[in-house]
């Protein structure tokens, strides 16, 4: 008797498991291409910013939230849901789109946040969003939209690491004076400088223990303990750093920066990090006591109505739509550069009795990269006071090629609001910062001038800066610094009324060259 002998295919995948790769595959090439901007300014948050490198873990950390619930995202019916699905998808691509042409990195990457539950509404339905909210949820901790709150609360946090660290030297017998962020001991004075106050690591701290929290713990109680815990944690661990830098410093150690200081830092990092499983341990070996009995759930699948395959593959067609939109729009996209009405080297050297001598762009303390045209120069009135004047503008912006740029940080940390009234423009409100120059205070007044509009606000020029680009293909604009040095702490009122002076004076003749 002949007997037919079958060899054992591998990887035999069905037609209809190619074609779900398919349907996959295309709308997530897609998704890389229409988002490649937000990702690589994601990536480059990652490897830039030590509270942000957890990044790079987030994202493998949801999809594996998403694998080991897939028995129950099994049993979903598909549904999807076109009118909320296309809403936010919609302001999705409509963020990356505005994020990408008015150089807000931030806007672009929040994008993302927005695009994937508009998609996973679009395609699969509300009750697959609900299923989906933890990892969707999670993916939050990749992007710093915290840094707000985290600037905050940076300074109560580097007053108690200082307090507290200052107590645990006092014991070991060290005399300390505590004064606000400042540790003095006999032999040297520390600063618990705000990236010292450890409250930037929270966010790391977050990232780590929710999927430990998630994967060790029973019950919402658990979970919100083992998270109270974590950030004590981190907070102890901070202390204890500033603590170990104290003691290093009396006895001897001279250097508390470079290698040594990121030795400790590492160190203490992974005994809080040690400290933070333990605690999980611990806890998922406590039992709590039930305040009442729970029932099992019925026996009843989530799948709710019946799977309409028109309905998803209109779903599914409209999304491949919406990313091939937003990629063709992105890359055909080009604004259109705004020339100056009048070259700025034609500014002139007299204005109302200051007068003007052009000086070196390295001489200059702040001034954002890539501007197409340049003014540096200073004036002197005939009292001898100079004050420096800095014009960066840019016929069109892009990213990395704009006039608010992480560079200036500086200057725009501890800047305020001033106003003050001009016979040409009207009521006028700039920035005020005091920066170091050469080891003496620095007064700098700067804004940012938009198709005529002078703006103090960072947020409102790249609002508009957006707004133009998106109506009318322009995303020119320009930052005007002016700054002027105190001889000492008594002359700073007067300094600053003649930048003041200089700076009425200079604003209606600059709008003759400025579009």
């Amino acid at each position: 008797m002949n007997s037919e002998v079958r060899q054992p295919q591998l990887w035999n995948i069905s037609r209809l498991q190619k074609k779900a790769a398919l349907r996959v595959f295309v709308p997530a090439a897609l998704f890389l291409l229409a988002f490649y901007g937000a990702l690589s300014s994601l990536v480059e948050t990652w490897n830039g910013r030590d509270d942000y490198s957890h990044g790079f873990l987030v994202p493998l950390i949801s999809l594996y939230f998403v694998w080991t619930d897939r028995q129950r995202l099994g049993s979903i019916t598909i549904a999807p849901n076109m009118a909320g699905g296309i809403l936010l998808t919609l302001a999705g691509t409509l963020m990356n789109a505005a994020g990408g042409i008015g150089g807000v990195v931030l806007i672009q990457q929040i994008s993302i946040l927005v695009i994937i539950p508009g998609l996973v509404l679009l395609t699969l339905g509300t009750r697959f969003l609900k299923a989906l909210a933890l990892p969707l949820l999670y993916l939050v901790l990749m992007v710093p939209v915290l840094d707000p709150v985290i600037k905050r609360i940076q300074w109560p946090f580097q007053l108690l690491s200082a307090a507290a660290a200052s107590n645990a030297l006092t014991l070991f017998g060290i005399p300390v004076f505590n004064h606000a962020q400042y540790i003095e001991m006999p032999t040297v004075t520390l600063e618990v400088a705000d990236v010292c106050s450890g409250v930037r690591y929270l966010v790391s701290i977050m990232a780590l223990t929710i999927p430990l929290a998630y994967f060790t713990q029973r019950g919402w109680r658990k979970k919100g303990l083992l998270f109270v815990f974590a950030v004590l944690i981190g907070v102890f661990t901070n202390i204890l750093r500033v603590f170990l830098i104290g003691l290093w410093s009396y006895f001897g150690g001279t250097v508390v920066h470079g290698p040594m200081h990121m030795f400790q830092g590492l160190f203490v990092s992974v005994a809080g990090m040690i400290l933070l499983f333990i605690t999980a341990m611990a806890l998922s070996r406590v039992r709590f006591a039930r305040a009442h009995i729970e029932k099992p759930a019925p026996n009843r699948e989530e799948c709710g109505p019946a799977f309409n395959a028109n309905r998803f593959n209109v779903a599914y067609f409209i999304a491949i739509a919406m990313l091939l939109g937003q990629s063709g729009y992105l890359y055909t996209y080009a604004s259109r550069p705004v020339p100056l009405k009048r070259s700025l080297n034609a500014l002139p050297m007299d204005i109302d009795g200051w007068r003007g001598v052009d000086i070196s762009r390295m001489e200059v303390s702040f001034s954002p990269p890539g501007a197409d045209s340049e003014l540096t120069r200073i004036y002197r009135n005939a009292g001898g006071r100079e004050v420096t004047l800095y014009i960066g503008y840019y016929e069109s912006q892009r990213q990395g090629k704009e006039f608010i740029h992480d560079s200036m940080r500086k200057l725009y940390e501890d800047a305020g609001e001033i106003k003050f009234q001009t016979a040409s423009t009207g009521l006028v409100s700039v920035n005020k910062a005091t920066v170091k120059n050469a080891g003496r205070d620095t007064t700098a007044l700067f804004w940012y001038d938009v198709n005529g509009r002078i703006l103090s606000s960072g947020y409102t020029a790249k609002l508009h800066t957006t707004a133009g680009g998106l109506l009318r293909r322009r995303t020119n604009g320009a930052i005007v610094i002016t700054s002027a040095g105190a001889a000492n702490p008594d002359d700073s009122e007067a300094a600053l009324k003649d930048e003041l002076d200089f700076t009425k004076k200079m604003l209606p003749v600059l709008q003759d060259h400025l579009p």
